[in-house]
């Protein structure tokens, strides 16, 4: 399990969409990295984060290392 999808974001022209699943009352370290490293906006309508698609890049990056 990778704990975050991303799809293409349906309001958000040209924007990746990144939901994170979290263990319970925790944040998951892809939302960590999402919100503190990469300055990415949560969208509580779409229930994720939205990124470029070089923020994703640097998401996934950032994740295998």
């Amino acid at each position: 399990m990778t704990g975050y999808t991303i799809t293409p974001a349906r309001y958000a022209k040209g924007m990746m969409l990144v939901r994170c699943t979290s263990d319970g009352i925790f944040i998951s370290r892809p939302a960590r990295i999402l919100r503190d490293d990469l300055n990415c906006r949560f969208t509580n309508r779409e229930g994720g984060y939205i990124a470029s698609a070089r923020k994703v890049e640097r998401l996934r990056q950032a994740l295998a290392s």
